[in-house]
């Protein structure tokens, strides 16, 4: 299954991703408040763009979440 974000939205509460196993993203920030509790299922983010300017790859590398790119 899945399900999609509001159009540009920056994911800065965990609540906003706490059904989700998986992120595929294109504009959204993802801040170290992304791994709060209540966000324990992420496992994966897939960024699509150049870079991961808009990824605290620290926080993904603290809360074991795998984090690719597609550029």
């Amino acid at each position: 299954a899945h399900d999609f974000l509001p159009a540009y939205a920056d994911i800065v509460q965990p609540e906003q991703i706490a059904a989700v196993d998986g992120l595929v993203l294109i504009y959204p920030h993802v801040t170290a408040a992304t791994f709060a509790a209540g966000a324990e299922s992420l496992t994966v983010i897939g960024r699509c763009g150049v870079g991961y300017d808009r990824i605290d790859v620290a926080a993904c590398t603290t809360a074991d979440v795998a984090l690719v790119n597609a550029p």
